[in-house]
């Protein structure tokens, strides 16, 4: 369904008005299409789109190719940047169950 209408940079509200459904079912199918395409994203700018890569290698210009490079790294690197930060937000909650397992363990132990 969206894979079509990302082939350039859409944001939410519209993908929502070009599709007639609401905002849930349109990030579920974005992360339907993200597990198969590479659908990008970055903080710089709203909204995604799908590079289309096979285009690109069969006919991409060396500034489309490159505007995709850049595209893909930028979206990787917001990737990776969400992923720091769950772990450290991880860390407290970690902490907490071993405590809390520790405290179970001790009490049956009793």
């Amino acid at each position: 369904m969206l894979k079509e209408l990302i082939g350039k940079r859409r944001d939410k509200e519209e993908l929502v008005a070009l599709t007639g459904v609401d905002e849930r079912t349109v990030r579920e199918e974005i992360a339907r299409c993200a597990m198969h395409y590479p659908v990008v994203t970055n903080s710089s700018q709203r909204g995604y789109m799908i590079i289309d890569t096979p285009r690109l290698v069969e006919s991409g210009t060396n500034e489309e190719i490159n505007e995709a490079i850049n595209e893909l790294n930028k979206s990787l690197n917001d990737d990776r940047s969400r992923i720091s930060a769950l772990k450290r937000r991880m860390k407290a909650k970690i902490a907490a169950l071993k405590v809390l397992e520790k405290q179970v363990e001790n009490k049956e132990i009793s």
